[in-house]
């Protein structure tokens, strides 16, 4: 950037010749063509707002801006010039107010996060902290931006992310922070913490005797590109947003946001779940625990709110899980979660019928965790109905002799609401003849299922069939792999 401001100088020096007169000096650079603009900032901050375009930029493509939001952090200081952390705030629907000015300072009411631009807004030319001289001009500390910085700062923790102290201001005045609170103990005082990404054993002593702790991403110095450190700065930000906003984000009544970072994350799991299936000669002994990192990453996705440009995802994410997983607990509660927030997303709303054809066990059946009310509010369409009545197909050409199994009676149940035009997504109605003939076939092997009710608020009446059929395992739960992949789904 500093390059391009030297073009067209006619000042008989290269930009080489600068940068070594200045001695590689970035502000006194910053300086010297501030003078040779005749004192206008406006060339600089030009050229800083071409090279910043955030216009086309979306905020919700990184995991960082939405996590940082999902902090709840009172106040939020940015030496950035751009704007991706207020559109983070716009794009999630989420109050805040951007301090910028000092009539900004004196107006802020304090209620919702606020965005501090330290080092001034694009904007606002006056407010730029770009060059030498507007460095040593806020070195006085008594500016309402740094005023306000130490009210801040007195007496609360403070997390510095992606900043390394370079600023002078800033060093001041935690500093001058640090000896107002000399009489207090050291032990009585808050820790403060600064993100760093490699060891620096003496910045580390530093830090800690102005009581700031260095938490160090990557100790072992593994991440070389910046795309590498993205991915630990944005884990690390997924991880922290996850423990301080569970239920919900602080000083909120409302539940987290799902970020990239965490939908990646789930994927990430799925995929791996979904490889180690394929690759066993057993696939079912990958149904997935309720402890498992897939279950876990799902179960975190359900309890947040899903931005707009996430849903297909996740809806996918949910569809694929209950489609492979099989349908234990805790996939189904998340499914309803998410079902009951966003009732239109395809994935958990079909899923969650279709992923209890999987695994129906008589201990699932009766499950704290299914709400059926939920469940039978699902609707079906027709790819979902073609590959439930295969499903029923599958598990009636399994059974050798006749006995009871929950995964087929709980598709037969299925089968048996659509027939009467229930769970049908509006317009869809050429796949019920196709799932009366699939009902005729199990009637015919299972002649008392024809009588068997069912009711729109509660878990499918199968008991009376399972003390009338001999059980086809010891807790009634053993089913048929029918060897689905994820190939083989219509997503």
């Amino acid at each position: 950037m500093l390059l391009e401001l030297a073009e067209g100088e006619n000042d008989g020096l290269s930009f080489d010749d600068v940068v070594n007169y200045a001695g590689g000096d970035n502000l006194r650079i910053a300086e010297y063509y501030y003078l040779m603009k005749g004192h206008h900032i406006g060339p600089i901050s030009y050229r800083i707002s071409e090279k910043l375009n955030t216009s086309q930029i979306n905020p919700m493509d990184s995991g960082h801006h939405v996590d940082l939001v999902n902090l709840g952090a009172p106040r939020i200081y940015t030496t950035n010039y751009d704007d991706l952390i207020e559109k983070a705030f716009q794009r999630l629907g989420v109050k805040f107010e951007k301090i910028v000015l000092p009539r900004d300072v004196a107006t802020s009411v304090g209620t919702v996060p606020q965005v501090v631009k330290y080092h001034g807004d694009l904007q606002y030319e006056e407010t730029l902290v770009l060059t030498e001289s507007s460095y040593y001009t806020r070195l006085d500390l008594e500016s309402p931006m740094d005023l306000k910085f130490r009210a801040d700062l007195l007496g609360r923790a403070v997390l510095f992310i992606g900043y390394s102290f370079s600023d002078i201001n800033i060093r001041v005045i935690w500093f001058k922070l640090n000896q107002m609170m000399r009489d207090v103990p050291r032990e009585d005082r808050p820790t403060s913490y600064v993100v760093t990404f490699e060891r620096n054993p003496v910045l580390e002593v530093l830090y800690k005797d102005v009581g700031i702790t260095a938490i160090v991403l990557d100790p072992d110095g593994k991440a070389t590109t910046s795309e590498e450190k993205s991915a630990l700065m944005s884990e690390f930000l997924s991880e922290l947003s996850t423990i301080v906003s569970n239920p919900r984000i602080p000083n909120s009544e409302f539940p987290p946001f799902s970020s990239e970072t965490a939908i990646r994350k789930a994927e990430a799991a799925l995929a791996a779940h979904i490889s180690q299936r394929k690759s066993s000669r057993n696939p079912r002994i990958f149904r997935s625990a309720s402890d498992s990192p897939l279950f876990r990453e799902l179960t975190s996705i359900s309890r947040m709110r899903i931005p707009p440009e996430f849903r297909d995802r996740v809806s996918n994410l949910f569809l694929k899980n209950l489609s492979i997983s099989g349908a234990l607990a805790p996939a189904i509660s998340a499914s309803i979660a998410i079902h009951g927030k966003y009732p239109t997303l395809k994935g958990p709303n079909c899923g969650i019928i279709y992923g209890l054809t999987k695994e129906t066990g008589r201990d699932l059946l009766r499950s704290n965790y299914i709400d059926w009310e939920r469940v039978w509010e699902s609707q079906i369409d027709q790819e979902f109905a073609q590959l439930l009545i295969r499903t029923a197909s599958i598990e009636l050409e399994g059974h050798s002799s006749v006995g009871f199994d929950y995964d087929l009676f709980y598709t037969a149940d299925i089968l048996k609401r659509i027939a009467a035009g229930s769970l049908i997504v509006d317009g869809q109605t050429d796949f019920v003849s196709d799932t009366q003939n699939a009902l005729g076939e199990i009637y015919e092997r299972y002649p008392d299922f024809r009588d068997v009710s069912y009711s729109d608020d509660s878990m499918p009446h199968l008991d009376e069939l399972a003390d009338k059929y001999q059980l086809e395992s010891a807790d009634g739960t053993l089913g048929l792999d029918d060897g689905t992949y994820v190939d083989d789904l219509p997503f």
